[in-house]
């Protein structure tokens, strides 16, 4: 029987985690405090200035401050499907004075600059939402619709290693993009929170 039982958590678990990996968005649910997906940027040229930490599934700032929403980003890369529907939604809420909004975006990195500017840059433009005191659901559906191999690209600046080598990793697998998932709060004065960041395929 204790054979039985333990032979069913380890199926649960190896579900779960199967899940978990298959997620788009990864740590979506903030469940592991380490930053390993996530890439959490603030421009020193505005001093933008930020206290944050990972608990209870959530991530929260505290005492935020910055001058303008794209100085101060939380981000990371997506892979997407092309000519695909999407739905991404998220749960936030704050205590900001006054009360602010931010932008979400989801498109290729600032790094990847189409050859031509006729070339579709975003899937899903920027999008301002509100920052309220109680929780809020926030959805968004957007199509993919650029091209998913890399022959549309010709900037490729990096400011990390860690860039370098995922650009590699897309480059050696041309039917994926280089796609981020984009936030930007540096006008949010103040506290908030957010959390179960996903983004679903639309049957």
């Amino acid at each position: 029987m204790k054979l039985l039982l333990a032979s069913l958590v380890l199926v649960a678990a190896s579900s779960f985690l199967s899940a978990a990996d298959d997620a788009i968005v990864k740590n979506g649910d903030f469940k592991s405090k380490r930053f390993k997906y996530w890439k959490l940027h603030a421009s020193p040229s505005y001093k933008s200035k930020y206290k944050y930490k990972v608990s209870k599934r959530q991530i929260s700032f505290e005492n935020l401050k910055g001058e303008y929403a794209h100085y101060l980003s939380l981000s990371q890369y997506v892979d997407l499907k092309p000519d695909t529907n999407y739905t991404l939604s998220f749960e936030v809420k704050g205590d900001l004075n006054p009360t602010k909004s931010a932008v979400v975006g989801v498109g290729r990195p600032y790094y990847a600059q189409p050859k031509q500017d006729v070339k579709p840059y975003f899937h899903l433009m920027f999008r301002r939402f509100d920052i309220l005191p109680e929780w809020k659901t926030i959805s968004y559906d957007f199509k993919t619709v650029y091209k998913t191999d890399n022959s549309e690209v010709t900037k490729r600046n990096f400011d990390t290693v860690a860039e370098s080598k995922k650009w590699a990793a897309y480059s050696s697998d041309p039917g994926v993009a280089p796609t981020y998932l984009y936030f930007g709060f540096g006008q949010c004065l103040g506290d908030f929170e957010m959390r179960d960041v996903k983004i679903v395929e639309k049957n």
